[in-house]
């Protein structure tokens, strides 16, 4: 479809001179309109004119200037307009935005006047005030690197130096929001991942955690980086670097095209690997023929711009905060790096199968109450953007025909080394059902949302009773209590709760060692190979008579993303936390979390926490903690 760059990457080193290429040498004019033939003449303009600022902050090699570049065509459509386009009809504004913020009724009432839009959408939200104040028009999404709200325009202002609060209008200025873009750009310090071809980096300091616009962003660099810079000398100061290689780039074009594809519902990753070129070309097809394109095949420029557009992958409900507070916490306390080698991290952890010792012991009368009237688990992410009817969540886990099959003997491997979670989120509030599984003789793997309420505005639940292998009345393995509950950093620590959902995975540490009977299962990263294996779910379901019965689904690893794995296998509110395994194997590669809600695979397949090498280290360094 197009050809993929591959370039040699200079290394800089901190011993680099500064005296950058003379700044007429950056980029022509030309030169942009070669990449982005559609731009704004005055955003052109502002860029030829403004090299020299470019230089003073430092943004004076190929790699530096050519990020930059990607970066700011990314958020503002190939130099097209500085502010967000909310020039949006009825029908559209119910496709971009959820009945909580503008119902069918309000939507039509306002379509077609971009500023009443942008002051209904964006009101009370963002320190913006209501859609009287003027706040959302003002405070849009605006800039060459975007940012929106008046507390975003605040703290934006403060970072860099500039009036932002108090003249917004300086963000949609070509000359002032130049200055701005690169101002923030050095206050990130984002040439350090610039000098290391680091496109992930470079995105997660432009946009924040989510990093919406990656894979376009990868676009854009592709096709500046062979349009300008791939053929040009080294700039002056790139003399002094001491290492030249080649970098070998997986997240190259060809990759990114295919990931958007994937995204947005053309194609499923495994289908494009195993059906080469012409799957692809057939998935943009079906994409082009979907935004009323002639349908080529193929990545020509009108297509280019209509998948990289900010309304194509910007998300304008949680719109991520542009400037981060600065780090108030004590800078002399200390923190640790532990050398490569000085401690092994397993490759996974193995499973083990117990005694098996079962009793034949019911739940006594205050524990079947409690299980009587507790109710299954929903994410917070799950149930802000699932399906409602009347005001109430309804939750979408089966998907087509329910495939569930029940076991019966919970008294087998690895059955027995499932359990049933009680818990409560706060006092005074019922008590909540989940799913997990043993992984150690004391130790529980499951979802984050089963042990803490997920972003910075949640809190750890409490009142645990974990029962492995309930088999409805039965509790053939006793009960435990927890002493200490885990999560990710990312699922307590995140801003806005479509961030969490990334990170929703967490453990608990019992009060007992009854993996020594019922056994637990190992754990094991799940490679990015996985489309197309077997998938396998099993865990307590709320929605099933009779109550506590284990319940288990097959089906296969749809899509595989770098931190979320999507399947078809069907759940139900308190299945979360469930171990999602490959096959029959009893190692837990995946952790499942939700069921359909939102966009692109989330509003597909049910989901679950892929298991990487990193979070394998994670778990092993919990296992490794001393009981409280």
């Amino acid at each position: 479809m197009f050809r993929t760059v591959a370039f040699v990457a200079v290394l800089a080193l901190s011993a680099l001179c500064r005296s950058g290429a003379a700044a007429q040498d950056f980029f022509a004019e030309d030169e942009i309109l070669r990449v982005s033939p559609r731009a704004s003449a005055p955003l052109v303009q502002a860029l030829v004119d403004n090299q020299a600022m470019l230089a003073a902050r430092d943004i004076d090699t190929r790699l530096r200037v050519s990020h930059f570049l990607a970066q700011i065509m990314t958020e503002t459509g190939g130099l097209r307009r500085l502010d967000e386009n909310m020039n949006y009809s009825a029908t559209r504004l119910t496709q971009v935005f959820s009945r909580r913020v503008v119902t069918p009724a309000k939507a039509a009432a306002l379509a077609g006047q971009p500023e009443a839009i942008a002051n209904w959408i964006y009101r009370n939200r963002l320190g913006n005030g209501g859609p009287e104040t003027g706040d959302g028009w003002a405070y849009r999404g605006s800039g060459y690197i975007q940012l929106t709200g008046r507390t975003n325009y605040r703290l934006r202002g403060e970072e860099i130096g500039l009036p932002l609060e108090g003249q917004p209008d300086l963000a949609r200025q070509p000359g002032p929001g130049l200055e701005a873009a690169a101002a923030y750009w050095a206050a990130r310090r984002i040439n350090v991942p610039a000098d290391l071809n680091d496109r992930r980096g470079i995105r997660r300091l432009v946009n924040g955690p989510r990093m919406e616009g990656l894979d376009q962003a990868i676009l854009w660099h592709n096709r500046i980086w062979s349009g300008i810079y791939r053929d040009r000398d080294p700039f002056p100061n790139e003399a002094a670097a001491i290492e030249t290689a080649q970098i070998e780039d997986e997240l190259d074009a060809r990759m990114a095209l295919d990931r958007i594809l994937v995204e947005e519902g053309f194609a499923e990753s495994g289908a494009l690997e195993s059906g080469g070129e012409e799957a692809a070309a057939q998935a943009l097809r079906e994409y082009q023929e979907s935004r009323g394109l002639e349908p080529t095949g193929v990545l020509d420029d009108d297509t280019f711009y209509a998948i990289t557009d900010p309304a194509e992958w910007r998300n304008a409900e949680d719109t991520e905060m542009a400037a981060a507070a600065p780090f108030d916490g004590d800078a002399d306390q200390g923190v640790r790096h532990d050398l490569a080698g000085a401690a092994a991290v397993p490759a996974a952890l193995d499973p083990n199968t117990g005694s098996g010792e079962a009793e034949a012991v019911a739940l006594d009368v205050d524990e079947a109450t409690a299980f009587a009237a507790a109710g299954g688990t929903y994410s917070a992410y799950e149930e802000a953007e699932g399906r409602r009817e009347g005001g109430n969540f309804i939750p979408f886990t089966v998907i087509g025909n329910d495939d569930r099959a029940a076991v019966l003997d919970t008294t087998a491997f690895p059955s027995r080394a499932i359990v049933q979670i009680l818990f409560r989120k706060r006092e005074g509030l019922g008590q909540n059902l989940c799913t997990g599984a043993m992984i150690a003789p004391d130790m529980v793997l499951t979802a984050g949302h089963c042990v803490h309420g997920g972003t910075t505005m949640g809190s750890w639940y409490a009142d645990f009773e974990i029962f492995p292998g309930r088999n409805t009345g039965s509790k053939p393995f006793g009960d435990c209590k927890a002493t200490r509950l885990y999560a990710l950093r990312g699922w307590t620590s995140a801003l806005f709760v479509a961030d969490s959902r990334l990170y929703d995975l967490g453990a608990i540490r019992l009060d007992c060692d009854i993996g020594l009977r019922t056994g637990w299962f190992g754990v094991a990263p799940l490679p990015d190979t996985a489309s197309g294996q077997p998938s396998t779910v099993q865990g307590y379901a709320a929605d099933k008579e009779p109550g506590g019965r284990q319940w288990v689904s097959l089906d296969r690893f749809r899509v595989i993303e770098s931190q979320k794995a999507f399947y078809e296998n069907d759940t139900f509110g308190g299945t979360s936390g469930s171990p999602v395994v490959t096959g029959q194997d009893p190692r837990i590669t995946c952790v499942h979390t939700n069921g359909l809600h939102g966009s692109g695979n989330w509003s597909r397949f049910n989901a679950c926490t892929r298991i990487t090498p990193q979070r394998l280290a994670t778990i092993a360094g919990w296992l490794e903690e001393a009981s409280p």
